[in-house]
């Protein structure tokens, strides 16, 4: 398992910008570099929301993540996604294992190597 532990001070600065239930960030990565960072957006859709049947076509943070990349989305095959997650009410690291429809979306544009938090404050690998 590679250390994320950077990613996760990085995101606690960004952690009130999503204005969803819990807070989730995802960063997409080659090799250490930050390429795109997506949050949680309950209150906006993508088409691919819909193509991918997210519940109520939310834009989860791993969506907004590949949206907001470079939009040759064939250089995400090289890159590394990883989510954090924090609790609304405390704070604290969460589990931020993505959802099967995201699983399905990272699999399609080619990520592979995904982590995420866990509720004991580790990251794991998908």
């Amino acid at each position: 398992m590679k250390n994320y532990n950077y990613l996760i001070k990085k995101a606690s600065f960004l952690r009130n910008i999503p204005q969803g239930r819990s807070c989730h960030i995802s960063f997409i990565l080659y090799k250490k570099t930050i390429l795109s960072v997506g949050f949680n957006l309950p209150y906006k859709s993508h088409p691919l929301a819909k193509k991918f049947h997210f519940r109520f076509f939310s834009q989860h943070a791993e969506l907004d993540a590949i949206t907001n990349f470079n939009p040759n989305f064939s250089e995400l095959k090289y890159c590394t996604m990883v989510n954090i997650r924090f609790r609304k009410d405390n704070g604290q690291i969460a589990m931020s294992k993505p959802c099967l429809q995201c699983q399905e979306l990272l699999k399609k544009f080619g990520i592979v190597e995904i982590y995420y938090t866990t509720n004991s404050g580790t990251i794991e690998r998908l």
